[in-house]
């Protein structure tokens, strides 16, 4: 899930989740999630979520109302819209400082019955709809269980060199910068 990094009062950095198809930036710099009304939309840019595909995460899009000063990545932004990146910096007038983030923690959850059937990226053995699995940013599904400790096996995903690690924070915030 998709998520805004601010700072509070210059001190640490605190994460708010955009589990929403519409989510605004009010002045005061805490994003809100849900149907954004039409009166919080002519005044605060807003981020929205375009679906790609009905099972896909989509693309990220930060709408600026007219008149309202943004800049992404040091850049001010003329066009009123853009298609954000993990780790872009947005700096709105009365919002702050924010950077979007696309980076999920990785979680055990059962397989999903609905999802393509497919084979663990380590043991290469079929995911079965139910089984605890845990699937990467890659796209890498792995077993995840007593019996299949496919994820936690190695400290690497399989196909990729994210961290396997299930108790971990994010692999990247801005107190790195």
């Amino acid at each position: 899930m998709a998520h805004l990094f601010r700072q509070k009062c210059g001190l640490s950095w605190q994460v708010s989740p955009l589990d929403a198809d519409a989510n605004d930036i009010p002045r005061d710099g805490d994003p809100s999630t849900g149907s954004v009304a039409s009166s919080q939309r002519d005044s605060a840019p807003v981020i929205l979520r375009h679906r790609v595909a009905e099972r896909s995460e989509g693309v990220w899009i930060l709408l600026v109302p007219r008149g309202l000063r943004v800049r992404v990545n040091g850049i001010l932004d003329r066009t009123g819209i853009r298609v954000l990146r993990d780790r872009d910096e947005i700096v709105a007038e009365g919002a702050g400082r924010l950077f979007f983030s696309t980076e999920e923690r990785r979680a055990v959850i059962p397989f999903p019955e609905t999802a393509e059937p497919t084979f663990c990226a380590r043991c290469r053995q079929a995911i079965v709809p139910g089984t605890p699995a845990v699937r990467c940013g890659c796209g890498l599904w792995h077993h995840e269980s007593t019996e299949l400790p496919c994820w936690t096996y190695a400290d690497r995903c399989s196909g990729c060199p994210a961290p396997t690690d299930l108790d971990g924070g994010f692999r990247w915030s801005p107190e790195e910068l």
